[in-house]
């Protein structure tokens, strides 16, 4: 396994003399037989080796006892050793995300906390199994070439030395060198996705092909070859659509090659820190095809699309109301959970949309008047909605009113009038209206006993 690792190494060009390399150390074995194997290349690399552990707190004496196992083995091998905590299960309550996510982004800015230095390296024990796993799950889920490539042997000053060894290759390692190590009981459940991939699907394929992990590294290795010059080229088609700081050719982009106007807006949005997926790149494809409207992206971030360029910046907001334009619209991706965006159609008016756990949603509504009126099941809804002014032909099914009804006679029953009915907003989906403020979500949209997560809907005056 050492061979395999500096070969590695030298191949990714990972280390440099005189660097401080930071191994992540949870205490199984893939980390323990990092750390080892490190602490031999050490003199050779011309390095020095230490240690991050962070106790996510979230399997209770486990947890202690893996931190309790990660000092004293740092203690007797001389490495230092940097230790942290956090409390993942309720910051994941908190903010909205699944504990899984939540425990990676704690891991990480753990990471860059204690090594941020110039010369330092975070060493991670993601190994050619965990690559397979990673590179099956998201073509599960569907993915683009990026997904394909896998886990990256460097990427922003994390380093992976073991992603050409197996799980087996580790624990034989392991096993050889008398290495003790802990083992996490979550590891043997199958309550978790990737989980029961290990346990359920790697098997079978391995009947297949004995060989899997090495045909899914070198299948990724070709296809990160194949995404990098993409990449590259999209970048330098970017560079040269610009008209000004936030300007884009529309023409000129359309004219691109399909393989390189996704790039090109991935690079966009990634360079102003704004998240996306296909779904998104697709809506912004659109828009911007369309040659007209906007796409909220953040709550700090618009594209607008107007006449032979699109913009890419802050949302525009008025000072004072002004009469609404009945057929004006916003096209809005709904948000990730534990994530929000807001939009507006008027100066003055805003909507926001926030993403969130069903038990989050509850708290947050407690105080609420007509909570029911506040909400989508999140799982029930398109992924890109539109936001426009009723007319008085839309159609909506009120909750427990068990009949459809026109706003023309929605407005009537509720004696709203005209001046503010032209000021209401509605949320529309593929197939209808979803949602209408003054009226609440339409019955096949609206949260019932299978929800589980919401998209909470917050209007104001401003």
């Amino acid at each position: 396994m050492n061979h395999k690792v500096r070969a590695l190494l030298k191949r990714q060009n990972m280390l440099s003399k005189g660097d401080r390399v930071f191994v992540a150390l949870s205490g199984g074995a893939d980390s323990v037989a990092l750390l080892h194997v490190l602490l031999e290349l050490r003199g050779e690399l011309g390095v020095s080796v230490r240690a991050l552990h962070l106790n996510h707190k979230l399997r209770g004496e486990e947890s202690e006892r893996d931190e309790r196992y990660v000092r004293a083995l740092c203690e007797e091998l001389g490495v230092p050793l940097r230790v942290g905590s956090a409390q993942v299960a309720r910051a994941a309550k908190e903010r909205g995300l699944s504990v899984e996510e939540c425990a990676r982004k704690a891991r990480y800015a753990f990471f860059s906390r204690c090594a941020g230095g110039e010369r330092d390296k975070v060493a991670t024990a993601h190994t050619a199994s965990d690559n397979a796993e990673t590179v099956l799950l998201n073509l599960a889920r569907g993915t683009s070439l990026r997904g394909l490539c896998g886990i990256p042997p460097v990427r922003a000053g994390i380093i992976r030395p073991l992603l050409d060894c197996t799980r087996r290759e580790v624990e034989q390692y392991c096993a050889v060198r008398r290495l003790r190590y802990v083992t996490d009981s979550s590891n043997l459940s199958d309550d978790y996705t990737r989980n029961r991939l290990r346990h359920q699907v790697m098997p079978v394929l391995r009947e297949i092909n004995p060989r899997l992990e090495d045909s899914v590294a070198r299948m990724a290795r070709l296809l990160r070859a194949d995404a990098d010059w993409l990449d590259g080229a999209a970048a330098g088609a970017a560079a040269g659509l610009g008209r000004g700081d936030a300007n884009w050719d529309r023409a000129g982009f359309l004219a691109l090659p399909a393989a390189l106007r996704g790039r090109v807006l991935r690079d966009l949005l990634r360079r102003r820190g704004i998240g996306y997926d296909q779904a998104r790149l697709e809506l912004l494809e659109r828009v911007i095809r369309w040659g007209r409207g906007a796409v909220q992206l953040s709550p700090r971030a618009e594209l607008r699309c107007e006449r032979d360029v699109f913009t890419l910046g802050a949302p525009r907001r008025g000072a004072s109301p002004r009469p609404a334009n009945p057929d004006e619209s916003v096209q809005i991706l709904v948000p990730e959970l534990g994530q929000a965006v807001e939009t507006g159609l008027m100066p003055g008016k805003r909507l926001r949309l926030t993403a969130m756990e069903l038990a989050n949603y509850k708290e947050t509504i407690n105080n609420c008047e007509n909570p029911l009126k506040k909400a989508l099941d999140y799982d029930r809804i398109d992924k890109i909605l539109v936001l426009r002014h009723p007319k008085p032909s839309d159609r909506l099914r009120p909750v427990g009113r068990g009949c459809t009804k026109t706003f023309k006679n929605l407005w009537g029953e509720s004696k709203i009038p005209p001046d503010l009915r032209r000021r209401q907003l509605l949320l529309q989906g593929a197939h209808g209206a979803l949602w209408a403020e003054g009226f609440g979500p339409d019955e096949a949209a609206a949260p019932g006993r299978e929800t589980q997560r919401v998209l909470l809907i917050e209007t104001w005056e401003e």
